[in-house]
């Protein structure tokens, strides 16, 4: 897995690195030298392209400096927007400027309207005003500058973050640049994966620029495909449905019963041997004639068609069969169902992945009906479900995502799944991951139900349910990427998710096995190995 690190951390393993012999000129040499391979890579060849470079006062102007000198000798003809007078710069991005001036390199502190013209004329633009300490607004000539580049709508490839994006937490201020590429140096920052870094920093390469990064200094981190691989359970030779995995999803209700055969529909997908969908009696005839795949169980319900309490006997019955339960999915939101759920909780010893109406049926009560349980559990809120179990507002949620998931996994002793651009799973101890699969081809009703029945397909054929949780987000987010591949972005259902289910399974797979059959999408790419040799 691929770290992520506070910027405030980054600084301190860059101090440690120059303090261990690394001259931190030597540093700024290969952050340059990664930014030129990728500019390069990206339009083909560089000999006789147009490149722009903007370039800041601090360290992050002195690696675009680096940059555009490479890319000089490259062949290239470049151009270098400095934002403040030479005779302002000092220390190494002054000696990096001092290197270009004999080549002959055009530099200048043009207007915005120049600078938005020269971004025009040129085949892409190299950002490196601001790095990942920045915070606040990007005011004045350098503000002006980022909207123009932006109103360009030339390419762009970022040093280590897009300029204006802060790189703590991903908030924004002011303008900030919307890049093609962001070349992260050493290690993800959390401002790549929070808030709106995904939006702004269009895909993500991971440069070595030799900065060793302290996993235990990390504040998360990413998921890579072949710690999925390593993570999926696998069949034995000799499996049968029930040593396959067994699954128990309890929810549906009159007008949501769709909800619950989703979840159990990509159980199915996900590789459990044998799963059962207890729902209301109303609905059940119904589920049975469409879907033989499923086996069906009809549980007492309330005159208004939701699940009653008084079906927790017929549960208890079933769950003493399944490794597994799903509980949430289309249940509504009747008082009675809350009750249900409770005695669920409290009394059944099954591991139990809580979805959907299941946590809007708790609450605030969620941190003591979880927090007591012993059995575990994996709960798979969205901002908003968590805000409500919480008593706060999905906005914070969604802006302290990593914080706010890692302390209700540790003070609720379960498993968070927290849904979103970058869903975050953190365990009752350890540092939380992050997943980065998936994209607004998911935002289409059912997919969160898709994603509980693939969790708990993967805990039922024997990962943990941390490992399953890390394992299924990744897995549900290839899936709807695969699925977005071939409807071209529309027309995405989460029937078509399940489908894709299993294609996305062996995507992953191929990793661990090498053959590579069919590569996992990956927004971060793969962690690039840029220093110069």
């Amino acid at each position: 897995m691929l770290p992520i690190v506070l910027p405030a951390r980054m600084q301190e393993a860059d101090r440690r690195a120059i303090e261990s012999g690394t001259p931190s000129a030597v540093l700024m040499e290969r952050a340059g030298h990664a930014v030129a391979v990728t500019v390069a890579r990206m339009l083909g060849g560089v000999y006789g392209r147009r490149v722009l470079v903007l370039a800041g006062k601090g360290n992050n102007g002195g690696d675009g400096l680096v940059a555009a000198r490479k890319l000089h000798r490259m062949g290239a003809s470049v151009r270098i927007a400095l934002a403040q007078l030479p005779r302002e710069l000092g220390g190494d991005p002054l000696a990096m400027y001092e290197k270009l001036v004999p080549l002959g390199v055009p530099v200048g502190t043009p207007d915005s309207a120049v600078i938005e013209q020269a971004a025009r004329s040129s085949d892409i633009v190299v950002d490196a005003l601001f790095g990942t300490g920045f915070k606040g607004v990007a005011g004045g000539i350098v503000g002006s500058w980022i909207s123009a580049i932006d109103n360009s709508e030339t390419p762009v490839v970022s040093v280590d973050i897009p300029s204006g994006l802060d790189g703590a937490d991903g908030s924004v201020r002011g303008p900030v640049i919307r890049a093609d590429i962001t070349v992260a140096l050493a290690a993800l920052k959390c401002g790549h994966v929070l808030g709106k870094g995904p939006e702004y920093c269009g895909a993500i390469e991971v440069a070595d620029i030799g900065i060793p990064v302290d996993p235990d200094e990390a504040s998360a981190f990413l998921t890579e495909p072949e710690d999925v691989a390593e993570m999926l359970p696998t069949r034995s030779f000799d499996a049968h449905k029930w040593s396959a995995g067994s699954v128990l999803v309890v929810g549906g209700s009159s007008g949501m019963s769709g909800a619950a055969v989703l979840a159990a529909k990509a159980a199915l997908l996900a590789g459990a041997g044998i799963v059962t969908l207890a729902v209301p009696e109303s609905v059940q005839p119904q589920i049975a004639a469409e879907h033989p795949e499923l086996l069906t169980r009809p549980l007492p319900e309330s005159p208004d068609g939701f699940l009653s309490e008084n079906a927790f006997p017929d549960v208890a019955e079933l769950a003493a069969r399944y490794r597994v339960m799903v509980v949430g999915p289309g249940m509504g939101r009747e008082a009675s169902t809350g009750r249900l759920v409770r005695l669920i909780l409290s009394e059944l010893p099954n591991p139990v992945v809580l979805d959907a109406d299941a946590l809007n049926l708790l609450g605030p009560d969620a941190v003591n009906e979880i927090g007591c349980r012993q059995a575990p559990v994996v709960i798979t809120p969205h901002p908003a479900e968590m805000g409500r179990m919480l008593g706060g507002e999905a906005s914070r949620v969604d802006a302290e995502r990593i914080s706010i998931s890692s302390e209700v996994a540790s003070k609720w002793g379960c498993v968070v799944l927290l849904k979103g651009p970058r869903t975050v799973i953190s365990g009752p101890e350890g540092v939380p991951v992050v997943n980065a699969t998936g994209g607004p081809e998911l935002a289409t009703a059912g997919t969160g139900d898709v994603l509980a029945g693939v969790v708990a397909a993967f805990i039922a054929a024997g990962a943990s349910p941390l490992a399953a949780a890390i394992s299924g987000a990744y897995v549900h987010g290839v899936a709807g990427r695969i699925a977005g591949e071939e409807s071209r972005g529309r027309g995405v259902t989460a029937p078509k998710v399940i489908e894709c289910v299993a294609s996305a399974i062996g995507a992953v797979l191929s990793v661990r096995s090498g053959t590579f059959v069919s590569k996992p999408p990956n927004p971060f790419r793969h962690s690039q190995t840029s220093r110069p040799v």
